[in-house]
């Protein structure tokens, strides 16, 4: 999906915010924005959101010690909800369709998202949890998804945020139990982008003693094919079904011909018209070339 005009005037307007987050003085600050326009300019028509803010991002850590500006709000997400998983996990054991209701968790834990939103409303997060078998999944696609895991035997889990990734670790938990035959892959990010899950996230909340995690070799705040690391690359391309978290995601892999279940929740308002769906409501959803 590339970018459009929503998605760049979005970025610049985030280039702003993050310059000032450093430096105040106007002139750094218009030097700093010529060379971010320069990259929107050169970018291919076909470029992906998420690529083109890794590069305006590779932008301002060329000129300031950036680290990993969300790594406290990573840290307090994460052991928010690993009080919360044992009684989610057991929430899900006792529904009437177990996977259903590990998708609606696993939905949910997508509003933990500092790119899409400048903050999280943390009672619209607890309100969700206790709310989450009122989300609406397409009966359609959780019926194909169903199937994939009855009958096939790869799956590779792309993850998206901090904090959420322990709803990813509930989902994958649960699909171990119900279809033992399935292997899971999971693929995290490479580098510090947004608030994005790394390596060390997934070590923090389990998810590495339970299944493989790979990072992906990249900061960009999706998956780009042909720009992700090797290893990467072949198990996505190995993979016989992909079940992809957010919106970074989606907009680095829709088109893209991978047999993809796309889960999130639409926070901004390209996906809300593209959608005709009200913020924060699900979206679950198959993209499949053979279909």
């Amino acid at each position: 999906m590339r970018a459009n005009l929503t998605c760049i005037n979005c970025m610049l307007e985030k280039a702003e915010r993050n310059y000032l987050t450093y430096d105040q003085e106007e002139e750094g600050m218009l030097l700093f924005m010529k060379e971010v326009y320069g990259e929107i300019a050169n970018a291919h028509i076909q470029d992906t959101a998420p690529l083109i803010y890794s590069k305006i991002n590779a932008i301002l850590e060329k000129k300031f010690d950036v680290g990993d500006p969300f790594y406290t709000q990573k840290r307090h997400y994460n052991q928010f909800l690993m009080r919360k998983e044992m009684e989610i996990y057991k929430r899900i054991q006792t529904a009437d369709d177990q996977l259903k209701s590990a998708l609606q968790f696993a939905m949910i834990g997508n509003l933990i998202d500092f790119g899409a939103m400048d903050e999280v409303d943390e009672e619209k997060l607890e309100s969700m949890i206790e709310q989450a078998d009122e989300q609406i999944l397409d009966a359609k696609t959780l019926k194909y998804f169903r199937r994939e895991l009855e009958l096939n035997h790869k799956l590779v889990y792309l993850t998206d945020n901090a904090g959420e990734i322990v709803f990813d670790k509930i989902l994958i938990q649960t699909i171990q139990r119900l279809y033992p035959k399935v292997e899971i892959q999971v693929i995290v990010r490479g580098g510090v982008a947004l608030n994005d899950a790394l390596m060390e996230d997934a070590e923090e909340v389990g998810l590495t003693k339970i299944v493989p995690v790979m990072g992906n070799g990249t900061k960009i705040p999706g998956t780009q094919l042909g720009v992700i690391n090797q290893e990467a690359q072949e198990s996505i391309d190995s993979a016989d079904f992909i079940l992809s978290k957010g919106q970074g995601n989606f907009e680095s892999l829709s088109e893209t011909g991978k047999n993809i279940y796309f889960l999130f929740l639409c926070k901004c308002q390209l996906f809300v018209d593209r959608f005709q769906m009200e913020r924060f409501q699900g979206i679950f959803i198959r993209e499949c070339d053979s279909e």
